[in-house]
């Protein structure tokens, strides 16, 4: 009995060849931001020759650090935006910063939300005064901002209320040609008067221009420093005063709601204080020196005045010598 032949074994060639070949790819090195990337071409796979043993082809060496991971699985490039060679879209446009790197509109509002607190504070506080004005119209002020400051630092203060019925005619004529020889014959804002302040102020703040009617609403309703704000609040006080008050009215408010010393306010309290009588006695030279103080009734001392307040006192009564009639709308 013949025995089969065994199965004859394939040749050593045979056996070195694999049964299938992995499929290659050509590989080339492409910069990133990241290092060197491995991105495959469109170049087909290359296939060793037949019965030659298939080798892995040298790879070529990377400039940048590089890892087995960036071999296997490059990383693809970040998307770019298209250069469509205009400007983008308003609605894709970052929103503009300042130099804190703060978006402008939250800047604005930042400062817009505070500045409408402020301007409705001041609408509120105008309504309260403009109501003040008229029922002070009928009823007499029981004190003014100014005393109210005054107290506020500490300072003692000396109020006494008299009808200007109380009050010697010539303290009258006095103010009135000592602070607004105008009075009279103007509403509340002499307008010579305040463009001419305005050329001698130049860049600063005008001086020099105030009314009686203006002062009356800065003593009794407004505060004592001088700024555009004020003056803006002071302009329609003024108006509303001289709308509804009477020229008397101005004026006897005035004469009892001035600091006529460091805390002496009103005709009355600045009479006996400075000459030891009332007001209804004051003689023209002791109106004089009362009116001339008012400026500045800190530093002029009507009781005991300077050479300077002495000049200008002198000055005022030549003024009432020769022009008895300036205050008509109040006295005869």
């Amino acid at each position: 009995m013949r025995l089969p032949e065994p199965l004859a074994s394939p040749p050593a060639a045979a056996l070195a060849t694999p049964l299938s070949a992995p499929p290659l790819t050509k590989r080339e090195a492409i910069p990133d931001r990241d290092g060197l990337r491995i991105a495959p071409s469109l170049e087909p796979p290359r296939l060793p020759p037949t019965g030659a043993p298939w080798r892995q082809p040298p790879r070529a060496p990377l400039a940048g650090p590089a890892s087995d991971a960036n071999l296997r699985a490059p990383v693809p490039p970040a998307p770019m935006p298209p250069d469509t060679g205009s400007r983008a879209a308003p609605d894709t446009l970052p929103p503009p910063t300042g130099r804190e790197g703060v978006p402008r509109r939250r800047r604005l509002g930042a400062w817009l939300r505070p500045a409408m607190r402020w301007v409705l504070l001041a609408f509120a506080y105008m309504a309260v005064a403009l109501a003040l004005v008229g029922v002070f119209r009928f009823v007499d002020p029981p004190t003014s901002a100014l005393m109210l400051l005054r107290q506020a630092m500490g300072e003692a203060t000396v109020h006494r209320w008299v009808p200007i019925d109380a009050v010697s005619p010539n303290l009258v004529r006095a103010v009135v040609l000592s602070e607004d020889g105008n009075f009279c014959r103007h509403h509340g804002i002499d307008f010579g008067e305040l463009k001419a302040a305005i050329e001698r102020a130049r860049d600063g703040v005008p001086r020099g221009a105030s009314t009686i009617t203006m002062q009356v609403a800065k003593n009794l309703l407004l505060w004592p420093s001088k700024s555009y704000v004020r003056k803006a609040m002071e302009l329609p006080l003024t108006l509303a005063i001289e709308a509804m008050w009477s020229k008397r009215r101005i004026l006897e408010v005035y004469l009892n709601i001035a600091e006529w010393g460091p805390g002496i306010f009103g005709a009355e309290a600045a009479a006996r204080h400075h000459f030891d009588r009332p007001a209804r006695r004051l003689t023209e030279a002791e109106a004089a020196l009362l009116a001339v103080s008012l400026p500045n009734p800190i530093d002029r001392d009507a009781g005991d005045p300077g050479p300077g307040t002495e000049r200008l006192a002198q000055r005022i009564r030549a003024r009432m010598q020769s022009n008895p009639r300036a205050a008509s709308c109040v006295v005869p």
